[in-house]
């Protein structure tokens, strides 16, 4: 790697030949920028990501870089060539597909103000909205995903049959497990709430929470809607209660070196690069109550989470949320499922 001047700054030369890229890091950039710059993030380090440009000497493309990844990101310079040929290998005709945004209207009709909800979050994101009217649409899209590009399906009712085989559905037989990867998402609006003045985003404080935290940047960038980062954790055992040792670690999760303290200031601190007002709350007690109390505390317009894991033996030990919000939660709900690396 050699050091070449920009501007008043030294920024470094990188080979990329031999270098491992993390697609979902990569994705973290969306494909217009990533193609229009030819800009590709490479490697994440404490919230700080480094990302190859081939001209970082243009001011304007790495500002446009920097305020999608967070200003404190590092550019280094790579081949153009090389960076083309990574994102096509990354996005593939992706890049050059809008987002879908794909309103349910089977087996009865989406109502006007399901459809006027989908068409302004699909004017907000510069995505095509369309309906999907048939089972055959809506089986294609448990099994493939329904094409390439993100895609992000909007219901109106809770209770929709194919909400209930999507979330009970085995593991592997994801729209997400696509060769791909391509970002999926699900939106629930009984009730819509428009503008987006206030998000708030529930934590399973695991790896998988990252795909809710990318809907809500992408949503929240444009509307200019504050982030409440809520993080639940398990009520004291009535056989400790008294105990100030055990009841001590409510306060202790964010000012200790605590595995979610981390992650919830990681994601504050995300948000906070991205321009999004960032607030941390810490809730103790049981998950879906606990949630129910914010959003009805805080007002917030819609919830985002991840759609939690598949596998029997991991959902036994960390409960299942999706189920219960859905029956509960009174607005929108987005249901972000992780993306394969």
């Amino acid at each position: 790697m050699r050091v070449g001047k920009i501007g008043s700054q030294k920024t470094a030369y990188l080979t990329l030949d031999e270098l491992a890229v993390n697609p979902r890091l990569a994705r973290r950039l969306p494909p217009d920028l990533a193609r229009r710059f030819c800009a590709l993030p490479l490697a994440e380090d404490r919230g700080r990501i480094t990302v190859a440009m081939a001209n970082p000497d243009d001011a304007a493309a790495r500002d446009a870089v920097l305020s999608a990844l967070g200003q404190t990101s590092t550019v280094v310079q790579a081949d153009p060539t090389a960076i083309d040929a990574l994102l096509a290998e990354i996005w593939g005709s992706e890049a050059c597909q809008p987002l879908r945004v794909q309103v349910c209207a089977f087996p009865q009709p989406a109502s006007d103000k399901v459809w006027n909800y989908a068409q302004a979050l699909g004017d907000m994101l510069r995505g095509c909205v369309s309906r999907l009217s048939t089972a055959r649409e809506m089986d294609a899209l448990i099994e493939k995903g329904g094409g390439p590009g993100d895609s992000l399906i909007v219901f109106e009712k809770p209770d929709h049959p194919w909400l209930r085989r999507w979330h009970s559905r085995a593991p592997g037989h994801t729209p997400s497990s696509r060769p791909d990867g391509a970002p999926f998402a699900v939106l629930v609006a009984p009730q819509p709430r428009w503008p987006l003045k206030s998000i708030l985003l529930v934590l399973w404080g695991q790896e998988m929470d990252q795909a809710a935290m990318d809907w809500v940047v992408r949503l929240a960038r444009p509307s200019a809607a504050a982030v409440t980062v809520l993080a639940v954790v398990p009520p004291v055992p009535a056989m400790y209660q008294g105990l100030s040792r055990m009841e001590q670690g409510i306060a202790a999760v964010l000012t200790t070196d605590t595995a979610l303290g981390r992650q919830m200031h990681q994601i504050a601190r995300h948000l906070v690069e991205c321009r999004i007002e960032a607030t941390l709350r810490l809730r103790q007690g049981p998950p879906d109550w606990q949630i129910c109390r914010e959003i009805a505390q805080g007002d917030h317009d819609l919830v985002a989470l991840a759609a939690g894991p598949r596998q029997w033996w991991r959902r036994w030990l960390v409960g299942d949320l999706v189920g219960p919000l859905l029956c509960k939660v009174d607005r929108p709900l987005l249901i972000a499922e992780p993306t394969i690396a």
